[in-house]
């Protein structure tokens, strides 16, 4: 099969990213879907690191490197998955709700729940 100009037989940037997904999804799933406060979302971001270092460990042969290179990567990966998917993304959704631009969405519902459960309660 003749190639395309550009093409190198090796996954683009959007494959390169599968497995990422299926760690947040794992650690969403085990709590049903129903907590999404800063330390789950931290934990998913932690878990879509491990899962895509694993399929990045394949792709493209983390063996092969020396095994203190290979823990650096470990790591800030989890520092990293943990500071933008976790951190990051609660910071932006903060940010879009103060704005009233998620307003109806489950997060607004369940909020204005819980302010009106506290103002019954006094």
């Amino acid at each position: 099969k003749k190639k395309k100009n550009g093409e190198s037989g090796r996954p683009g940037p959007v494959d390169r990213r599968r497995g990422a997904g299926l760690g947040a999804e794992l650690v969403f799933a085990a709590l049903g879907w129903k907590h999404y406060r800063l330390p789950v979302l931290i934990a998913a971001g932690m878990g879509a690191a491990v899962t895509s270092f694993i399929y990045n460990w394949f792709l493209f042969d983390y063996g092969a490197l020396e095994p203190w290179l290979v823990g650096a990567m470990f790591v800030i990966r989890l520092i990293s998955g943990a500071l933008l998917a976790g951190v990051l993304g609660h910071l932006i959704v903060e940010a879009l709700y103060r704005t009233g631009v998620l307003r109806g969405l489950r997060i607004d519902i369940e909020r204005r729940g819980a302010g009106l459960a506290a103002q019954a309660a006094q």
